[in-house]
C-alpha cells in the first residue's frame, strides 16, 4: 500500500511540474522574428501575448506576464517604445524586472550598444566584432543547469559561415555563461542582479535566416527559466489530479480497514 501512495504523489508531482514550465509570455516584436517563435512558443504550452513591435510599443505589459521576449534582430536600429513614449516604455521594462519578472533579450540588443536605460540590464558587453557560425557547446559544469537540460541538443553549430550569426560579448559581473563558443564567448547567459532573471541569446534570429529547431529549443528554455517556472493560474483542479486524489483516499480507506 505505501508503495502505492508513493507512486500516487510522485505522479502527481511530476503532473503539476510539467504545468508549472508553461509561461505568460508577452512578446515585443521585430516584425519578422515573432512570426515564427510565438507559435512554436505556443506549442510547448506556454501563454503568448503579442500587439507590437519593439519600436512601437506603448509600455503596456499585461497583469499575469512572467516574462517579456524583446526580440531585436530583423528590424533592428531603433530604440524601445520610439513611434509612442520610450520613457514610458523603458520605464515599463524596468519596474517589471525589479519586481522579479523575467526578460530575453537577443543578440542584436547588444551589438546596436543603444544608450537607452534598458540597456543596463543586459548581463553582457559588446566588445565589437561579430561572427559568421557560432559552435554552441555548453559551459564547463553547466550540463545540468535547468537552461540547457530540455535543449533540442546541448552540443550544435547555428549559421554557415556566410551569416551574421553572433556577437563578440563578454559577461559583465553577476553574469553566469551557460552555453559559449569554443572561444569562451557567450551564447546563452543570465543575471539576477537587477530583480527578475534577465537572459541573453547571443543569435540572430530571423536577420539572415530562418530560426533553426535548435534555436527555438533554446527560446523556450530561457522563457521557461526566465520565467522563475511560474505555472500559469488553474481556475480548477485537472480531472486527471481530481482522480489520482479520489484513488489516494481509496487506498487510505481500504488499508485502515
Amino acid at each position: 500500500m505505501q508503495y502505492i501512495i508513493r507512486s500516487i504523489f510522485i505522479f502527481a508531482s511530476l503532473l503539476v511540474s510539467s504545468q508549472s514550465m508553461a509561461a505568460v509570455i508577452y512578446v515585443l516584436g521585430d516584425d519578422q522574428s515573432e512570426n515564427t517563435i510565438n507559435p512554436y512558443l505556443e506549442s510547448q504550452g506556454h501563454t503568448v501575448y503579442h500587439d507590437s513591435t519593439y519600436q512601437a510599443w506603448d509600455g503596456t505589459i499585461p497583469m499575469d506576464t512572467d516574462v517579456v521576449l524583446y526580440l531585436y534582430g530583423y528590424d533592428y536600429g531603433d530604440e524601445l517604445g520610439e513611434d509612442t513614449d520610450p520613457v514610458k516604455a523603458n520605464q515599463s521594462i524596468l519596474n517589471f524586472v525589479a519586481s522579479g519578472g523575467g526578460l530575453i533579450f537577443t543578440e542584436w540588443y547588444a551589438y546596436e550598444e543603444l544608450d537607452e536605460p534598458v540597456s543596463q540590464l543586459l548581463p553582457v558587453k559588446y566588445n565589437g566584432d561579430y561572427y559568421y557560425e557560432a559552435n554552441w557547446n555548453v559551459s564547463s559544469g553547466y550540463e545540468n543547469h535547468d537552461l540547457v537540460r530540455g535543449l533540442a541538443n546541448s552540443d550544435f553549430t547555428e549559421g554557415d559561415g556566410s551569416e551574421d550569426t553572433y556577437s563578440d560579448v563578454s559577461a559583465l559581473v553577476g553574469t553566469t555563461v551557460v552555453m559559449e563558443d569554443e572561444n569562451g564567448i557567450p551564447l546563452l547567459s543570465y543575471t539576477h542582479k537587477h530583480g527578475g532573471t534577465v537572459v541573453h541569446i547571443n543569435d540572430g534570429m530571423t536577420y539572415d535566416d530562418a530560426i533553426s529547431d535548435n534555436m527555438l529549443s533554446v527560446i523556450n528554455s530561457a522563457a521557461t527559466f526566465a520565467a522563475n517556472n511560474k505555472a500559469v493560474a488553474v481556475n480548477e483542479p485537472s480531472t486527471i489530479i481530481l482522480m489520482f486524489i479520489s484513488l489516494l483516499a481509496l487506498v487510505r480507506l481500504r488499508g485502515n480497514r
